[in-house]
């Protein structure tokens, strides 16, 4: 494969109740998730893999991906702070070339974080078969009310990342921006920023962060109304709206009226209610977001 590029938007996560229900209603709307497998981390006692209780698959795009994850009920997960709200995107993963040297950066700079942890998954799929690796850490839950905001380096990205899996009927291809309603973008932008870099703007009502084509927006619950009418309102502080990237509107479009999904067009971008996309608004861009 080409050389791996670090990404800001490494992947971003939708937790559900039920993996088949959700994995369902991302083939819906016209991608095709990979088969559902457990995660397993390490035991730091031993280095034997042991079971997380949590089962993902995912939507694997030309940049990044989409992960789509259930926890087993009565089972204790890092995913707990967040998952109480119900069904919605409560996991931002940013990517890092060396975990361990960011979050000497990140602890250095005053951020809570837990300790470097490693967790891997079985592939199965494409040409390439193995366990693929990851490191990461997590900030604690109080220093990131909104999400799950976590830190990630693949040690194994030629296993995720392959060509068999990266093709969509829809024609989606990256992840180009993550939007957060918060009450206040101003006053959290600096906290992100420091996370995500790139260049910063700000306004009354929204903050961006964006660097490498990638952007971390902050949206009041007012902006974020007038952005998406008729929308539900999204927990605040909270994920809000996923943007991604595709070839072509028209097959966006198609793809969503035969499997008879309900859409709406903002100019040239399509969007769908969080009802149909496990619980955020999903919007399909062409070229730049």
């Amino acid at each position: 494969m080409a050389e791996f590029r670090v990404r800001r938007l490494d992947h971003v996560g939708l937790v559900g109740t039920e993996l088949a229900a959700l994995r369902g209603a991302w083939q819906r709307l016209g991608f095709a998730p990979t088969e559902p497998r457990p995660l397993l981390g390490r035991d730091p006692a031993t280095g034997a893999s042991v079971p997380l209780g949590q089962e993902s698959c995912h939507v694997v795009l030309d940049g990044g991906y989409v992960e789509l994850t259930a926890v087993a009920p009565g089972i204790r997960n890092h995913l707990d702070p967040w998952r109480v709200r119900g069904p919605g995107l409560h996991i931002l993963a940013i990517g890092a070339a060396d975990a361990a040297v960011e979050r000497a950066r990140q602890a250095a700079a005053g951020l809570a974080v837990s300790p470097v942890m490693h967790a891997s998954r079985a592939i199965e799929y494409g040409e390439r078969h193995g366990a693929a690796q990851f490191a990461w850490f997590m900030l604690e839950p109080a220093q990131s009310p909104e999400l799950l905001v976590c830190t990630v380096e693949h040690r194994t990205p030629e296993l995720v990342f392959q060509p068999e899996v990266q093709r969509h009927p829809n024609g989606a291809v990256g992840l180009d921006a993550l939007v957060l309603v918060v009450a206040e973008p101003a006053r959290e932008a600096a906290r992100f920023h420091g996370l995500f870099g790139g260049d910063l703007h700000c306004s009354a009502d929204a903050a961006r962060c964006r660097a490498g084509g990638e952007s971390l927006e902050l949206l009041t619950p007012a902006a974020f109304a007038a952005r998406w009418p008729g929308a539900p309102r999204p927990p605040v502080p909270g994920a809000g709206a996923l943007v991604l990237g595709c070839r072509d509107a028209g097959a966006v479009r198609a793809a969503l009226s035969r499997a008879g999904v309900p859409f709406h067009r903002r100019g040239e971008s399509t969007w769908v209610e969080p009802g149909v996309a496990g619980g955020v608004v999903v919007e399909f861009a062409p070229g730049d977001a």
